[in-house]
């Protein structure tokens, strides 16, 4: 990783506009190898991080999601039409005073962490891409049921996940996916004829989050007039647009773009560093022997680093006993003695 770091400069001096912005730390050279290393069949993602990522159209294929029937896309073209009705249709899509207040707030965070442009008023937009050349996505607020508020940006009203074609999908690991882990060990020892041994060793399990996961996903420039969010600013009493520059929450197209990076992270853990280590969307499972003392995990969080995308660190938890995986609990200190795994619902 080290003696590529000047080729992943190199490359990165291609990266054109917002690209630029959001994925200037992204070490696409290590991608690229890592790519050719496990013989990872979507060859196009390291190239994404300095293109960006398309939404229009039918999506590339990458051929590590599930296969679908194929989706058509409706066309840019028919798509740009809605846009006048759209226009009008706002008004529909207020929020309350309170909503409103959060959502320019995220506004601003996005612009402040360089995964936006700045807001502009309609007037403005129209000077940027010419009037009718741009359909912008209602923003709105949604709480999670931890109590967290997340911005929402709604893909299906005016029709920009229509403009989005498919033939593949993803697919999700369960809160269970830590049983899945230990049973695939004790398999392992049953082949390996060492289950006396493995009897002896204890499990410890943690967890790590992705922060601003799809954020750091950068968006096509090219698209930029369709990858707009529209927001109320109570104060100024009308609709302001902004531009992404990364994926943005509720746009069928940024979970499968999204899904590219994380599954070949997922394959990197697993194949080079041996790790028990599941995904589910930006939410991390792992768990490691208690005698590796936690080495594992270190370096899962030191391959995050040297890819461009650290993990966050006050969501991290240390390997142990226990930890939480999407609302389920799980207790895996006698697993490999007794062959079980408590799961309890979080407590609230």
């Amino acid at each position: 990783a080290g003696r590529l770091l000047p080729l992943s400069s190199h490359l990165r001096r291609q990266q054109k506009g917002s690209v630029a912005i959001v994925a200037a730390k992204m070490h696409v050279a290590f991608l690229a190898v890592a790519t050719v290393l496990l013989n990872w069949p979507d060859t196009s993602l390291p190239m994404r991080y300095i293109t960006g990522f398309r939404s229009l159209g039918m999506l590339e294929r990458t051929g590590v999601l599930r296969d679908i029937p194929r989706i058509d896309p409706v066309s840019v073209e028919d798509l740009l039409a809605t846009a006048p009705a759209a226009s009008q249709a706002l008004d529909k899509c207020l929020p309350t005073a309170d909503a409103a207040h959060f959502l320019l707030a995220e506004c601003h965070k996005d612009l402040d962490r360089g995964f936006a442009g700045n807001l502009m008023t309609k007037g403005q937009a129209d000077s940027k891409w010419g009037a009718g050349r741009w359909l912008p996505m209602p923003r709105f607020e949604t709480i999670q049921a931890n109590g967290k508020h997340r911005p929402i940006d709604d893909g299906k009203r005016f029709g920009h996940n229509s403009a989005s074609g498919f033939d593949e999908t993803i697919e999700c690991c369960s809160a269970f996916q830590p049983a899945v882990h230990a049973r695939a060990v004790a398999q392992q020892a049953v082949l390996q004829d060492c289950e006396e041994q493995l009897s002896l060793q204890s499990l410890e399990t943690g967890g790590e989050d992705m922060p601003e996961a799809y954020r750091w996903v950068p968006a096509d420039p090219r698209e930029g007039s369709l990858n707009v969010v529209a927001t109320w600013p109570v104060a100024d009493d009308c609709w302001m647009f902004q531009e992404m520059f990364g994926q943005v929450f509720g746009r069928a197209a940024a979970v499968i773009n999204f899904h590219r990076i994380q599954r070949l992270l997922v394959a990197i853990m697993r194949r080079w560093l041996l790790m028990l280590f599941s995904m589910y969307y930006d939410d991390v499972s792992l768990q490691d022997l208690a005698a590796a003392k936690g080495r594992g995990q270190r370096y899962v969080r030191a391959l995050f680093r040297v890819v461009g995308l650290p993990l966050q660190a006050s969501k991290q938890v240390d390997l142990n006993t226990n930890a939480d995986f999407l609302g389920m609990n799980h207790s895996v200190a006698d697993a490999l003695k007794t062959g079980q795994i408590l799961f309890t619902p979080r407590s609230q």
